[in-house]
């Protein structure tokens, strides 16, 4: 029975994210990019500006061509901050004013000969009219990505631009200081990925990067910070020696004082695992790789779900696949130095969302696990008394739709909506609602 189980779902553990092929190169993966929203008005006000002030027409707009920003327009205060996971979630302090508010990049280059994309920076004055402040030439033609850090801890953020080098993955960092009419912060950098984190618990972010893969030895990472006008190299470290290419990062709190970074990095089409890098106050660790092997098993994974905080307690989880067909989420406990698992779960990523599991429902000799694709519910049934105790249905949002006799709607995410119908002798509507999360 054990067996027919895994066949019942083996076809639900399918990919959550659609990653990029290849595995020769480290970089953030494509389809993993988040672009805040634009204002068209505040766009065409800061087109207007910068025509007024070049006063010709032999200029195009450049757009970034990876990172989180593929917009020639950035509207400083729309920038967003990376979320730090943490049990002890803080409350943001109101403020009369933004210190961001009526700043503005524009990137763009001449048309007539070799031009390099220039950066533009506005201003927008008490009559809301934007005002250029500064414009200066860049390092090359192409923004490979554009990424904004508060380096300094001033509470204004750097403008920190990687610039494509042709011939190879590696991208040539340039640091700017907005708030002084782009004052740059010396470094002689180049990277295949960069994200940014105040791993160092002092205030202001640090910067975390990587160089292309060769496939022979382990992934280097290394840590800098900028101290005035440049920046220094505080620590390295190493991942496992198949990473290809960085797809997820998120920031957590491994405790009140040491910051960590959980990368989900592909090694191949079809391996995952989940890197975790931190300061501990005098050197880069990465407790996940082994120094023997150089690999990290510990949460090397078939398919492609992300790391994440599953059930909402402040802590990071990754998901494990079993022989069964099941998923467990395992987490690390950063005092113990160990991984825990937390749950079990059947997950069904095609309609977005997964089940806690009671240990007695992992039993194949007393419960069995079952999915309708045509009617696109899951349904658990005791097999002593053939009694299906938990059914849940997925319809769309957008469709009128009359739910069979019994089912109650207890969710609704990305176009989606989601219905159970329980056996009450077993588990509560209550219950349900627990054991239900949405991806």
């Amino acid at each position: 029975m054990k067996g027919s189980l895994c066949v019942r779902i083996v076809s639900l553990i399918l990919s959550v994210c659609v990653l990029c092929s290849g595995c020769s190169m480290i970089g953030a993966d494509v389809e993993n990019q988040l672009i805040p929203p634009q204002n068209d008005v505040e766009q065409n006000a800061m087109q207007n500006a910068l025509n007024a002030q070049l006063q010709t027409q032999n200029f195009v707009l450049t757009y970034p061509t990876g990172g989180d920003y593929r917009t020639p327009f950035v509207v400083l205060n729309q920038i967003r901050k990376p979320e730090v996971i943490t049990p002890t979630p803080t409350v943001p302090e109101k403020t009369e004013s933004n210190i961001l508010d009526g700043w503005g990049l524009v990137f763009y280059r001449y048309t007539t000969g070799n031009a390099k994309t220039r950066i533009h920076v506005l201003r927008k004055d008490e009559e809301g009219v934007w005002n250029t402040v500064a414009d200066i030439e860049g390092f090359g033609t192409e923004i490979g990505d554009v990424n904004f850090a508060d380096l300094t801890g001033d509470g204004f953020p750097e403008l920190l631009l990687g610039w494509t080098l042709y011939g190879t993955v590696e991208k040539r960092l340039e640091i700017y200081r907005i708030d002084k009419q782009l004052e740059t912060i010396a470094c002689d950098v180049t990277y295949a990925f960069l994200t940014t984190a105040d791993l160092t618990s002092d205030g202001a972010e640090d910067i975390v990067l990587m160089h292309p893969h060769n496939g022979e030895q382990r992934v280097e990472v290394q840590l800098l910070t900028a101290h005035e006008r440049e920046l220094r190299f505080r620590g390295k470290t190493k991942l496992d020696k198949g990473v290809a290419q960085v797809s997820h990062v998120l920031r957590a709190a491994l405790s009140p004082t040491v910051t960590g970074l959980y990368m989900d990095c592909k090694k191949d089409s079809d391996t995952t695992i989940t890197e975790l890098v931190y300061w501990n106050g005098t050197s880069l660790e990465s407790p996940f790789s082994d120094d023997v092997t150089d690999t990290n098993t510990m949460t090397s994974r078939n398919g492609k779900l992300f790391c994440r905080d599953i059930d909402g307690d402040g802590e990071v989880e990754w998901p494990i696949s079993r022989e069964d067909g099941l998923t467990d989420w395992v987490s690390y406990d950063f005092r113990a130095g160990e991984s825990i698992t937390k749950f079990s779960s059947v997950v069904n990523i095609e309609d977005g969302y997964l089940i806690r599991l009671r240990p007695e429902w992992q039993d194949p000799e007393t419960t069995s696990i079952s999915f309708i694709p045509e009617e696109r519910v899951i349904y658990l049934e005791d097999k002593g008394t053939e009694q299906r105790f938990l059914e849940i249905m997925t319809v769309s949002a957008d469709e009128k739709f009359d739910l069979p006799e019994g089912y109650r709607y207890i969710g609704e995410k990305q176009k989606k909506k989601y219905a159970v119908r329980v056996d009450s002798d077993i588990i509560t509507l209550e219950e349900a609602q627990y054991v239900f999360v949405a991806l």
